[in-house]
């Protein structure tokens, strides 16, 4: 069973994820991309690569990607299971941004809040590219 990508799109059809991506070093951008495919051939949402957010975060998911310099890369998504377009349970996860790790604190602070609010607004709006088009 493997996992099928998308990226949320703001209205102006620009992906929040690749935005992310694009602002990192660029040692680390293909490690991040990497890692991404890897774990779309994965079976199921598990640990080191990939887990469930708990607390604000509840129905988000991080992918788990240690970069250059011991830098903790985290792509932001979420699953579709709360998704209005009558497609549940396709094993899809939508990428919604991202944020760095440190010190078990994401930067910037308010990354789990941004990343809920275009949760919301994807499920609202359902705004949505295929991954890496």
């Amino acid at each position: 069973m493997a996992w099928t990508f998308f990226e949320f799109i703001s209205k102006s059809r620009k992906s929040y994820y690749r935005t992310w991506l694009n602002s990192l070093p660029v040692p680390a951008q293909p490690k991040i991309e990497a890692r991404i495919k890897y774990v779309q051939a994965m079976s199921r949402i598990e640990r080191p690569e990939w887990a469930r957010l708990g607390g604000s975060g509840k129905g988000l998911l991080e992918i788990r990607v240690k970069g250059p310099a011991r830098v903790q890369y985290r792509p932001i998504g979420c699953d579709d299971s709360q998704m209005l377009d009558g497609l549940h349970n396709t094993n899809r996860i939508f990428l919604l941004g991202g944020a760095i790790e440190k010190d078990r604190k994401f930067q910037p602070p308010d990354a789990v809040t941004t990343n809920q609010k275009r949760k919301q607004d994807l499920i609202a709006t359902n705004r949505f590219i295929e991954y890496g088009s």
